[in-house]
């Protein structure tokens, strides 16, 4: 793009931070509650994208258990609890991230964070790891009735920001994030190293990048 959008909006987990070790030892406590096999980080890569709930559901279908509707309502609850105490115990910002929304931030240039995890972890981590300055608006997973890739999350962040969807893009990492873009009608940028279940060639993207030290060049 030749010149900055009124407002980059951006996905939190996979895109802004590697956070899926984390979510890793979250999902395993849950497991070690319950004597279920634990799992590997990659296979619970693939488990991130539409939210706790959903994580937690695909950790027990991975292992064939059905659970009643109280015993899943109990797991997200252990798993939230777990992970509000230890969420940036392994988690870090992707190199580069501070380095490119100090450039944004001195555009002028407003940025919102759109992402499938709860809002109050979202902005605790944000806040923990001093990214929290560089955002007006946080949308979270429940800070909607829907979650991505509805997309409900991104307009009320364009809404809170005060700006038309049509003055926005945004950046994240995976199918989910590139349909939220579709389904907002907003150009999508993809950050290839995420934690997309996809092949490249397949996410619908305006334009793409592999390290944070290049998206100035993109946009």
């Amino acid at each position: 793009m030749k010149k900055l959008s009124a407002a980059i909006l951006f996905d939190l987990d996979g895109t802004l931070i590697h956070s899926a070790p984390d979510l890793r030892a979250a999902a395993n406590h849950i497991c070690h509650q319950r004597g279920i096999e634990p799992f590997d980080l990659e296979t619970i890569i693939s488990f991130i994208g539409n939210g706790v709930p959903m994580l937690v559901k695909r950790i027990f279908d991975a292992r064939d258990i059905v659970l009643s509707d109280d015993d899943y309502q109990k797991a997200i609850g252990d798993y939230l609890d777990y992970y509000d105490q230890h969420s940036t115990d392994l988690t870090a910002p992707y190199d580069g991230v501070t380095g490119v929304l100090d450039w944004i931030k001195s555009t002028g240039v407003l940025m919102a964070v759109v992402t499938n995890k709860p809002e109050a972890p979202a902005v605790a981590i944000l806040k923990t790891l001093r990214l929290d300055q560089y955002f007006e608006v946080v949308v979270g997973g429940d800070t909607t009735p829907t979650r991505k890739p509805d997309p409900a999350p991104y307009l009320t962040a364009c809404q809170r920001l005060g700006i038309a969807p049509s003055r926005t893009i945004y950046i994240g990492d995976s199918e989910t994030d590139a349909r939220t873009a579709e389904a907002a009608n907003v150009p999508f940028v993809l950050f290839t190293k995420g934690y997309r279940n996809l092949p490249i060639k397949d996410i619908a993207h305006m334009q793409k990048f592999d390290h944070f030290d290049h998206l100035q060049d993109v946009l």
